[in-house]
């Protein structure tokens, strides 16, 4: 038997033990290691040594490649079902957030991109959660669109928020990083002095529990004679 006859029938028999399970999986590994932009039909032949066509039994196209891989990153995600609507709101986004955490480039993908079926199911449930809070269908989805955009602006803008909550060295973004001059710029001066309060790997919860607060205020406490 040739060389060349050998090696197809190596791939053949690749190929024949291969499956969208694990395409998926040697997909998700490429987006990890190098980001979405570095996964290709080529690449991912290349990691499971077959052919093309292998992959498109599976897959149809690059498109609904990344799509699958979209979901299968979401679909552990869990939806709190215990505590305040708040709480649990605030949980569910940091687990979103923390599933996209390993795979650079999927958030900006899915925050431009249709919603796959477990994203749909997870949208579902926070605009549930905002209307249990008292919004009604056009407040909660103007709620929604805001603090979508806060989870996925901050994975899409800030490349340090790759790490992992609570293991970032601790600043603000959009703040000098060096002492400014008190006599130049008096303000920055003074608020830098409380950047040691600050745990920069909560951004997201901090900015959550801003905007709720903001969206849906919490009723007053009365003080008791």
């Amino acid at each position: 038997m040739t060389a060349p006859t050998t090696r197809r029938s190596a791939a053949a028999a690749r190929t024949a033990q291969l499956s969208e399970d694990e395409i998926v999986a040697a997909s998700l590994r490429i987006v990890a290691r190098e980001g979405l932009g570095s996964l290709t039909i080529r690449r991912l032949c290349d990691d499971l040594r077959v052919t093309a066509p292998a992959i498109y039994y599976y897959v149809p196209n690059k498109r609904a490649l990344i799509e699958r891989v979209a979901e299968a990153v979401v679909k552990p995600v869990q939806i709190p079902r215990e505590g305040d609507w708040r709480e649990r709101l605030i949980e569910l986004s940091e687990r979103v957030r923390d599933a996209y955490l390993r795979y650079p480039g999927l958030a900006r993908y899915a925050r431009f991109h249709r919603l796959s079926p477990t994203a749909t199911t997870l949208a579902d449930a926070v605009l549930g959660m905002l209307m249990e809070g008292g919004l009604d269908e056009a407040a909660a989805l103007e709620a929604y669109d805001v603090l979508t955009a806060l989870t996925f602006g901050q994975l899409i803008a800030d490349p340090s928020d790759r790490v992992p909550r609570g293991r970032r060295p601790r600043r603000v973004g959009f703040l000098p990083q060096t002492p400014p001059a008190a006599e130049l710029y008096p303000t920055l001066a003074q608020v830098r002095a409380t950047l040691g309060t600050l745990d920069a790997g909560d951004t997201h919860r901090r900015g959550m529990e801003l905007l709720l607060r903001g969206i849906v205020p919490q009723p007053s406490r009365r003080r008791k004679r």
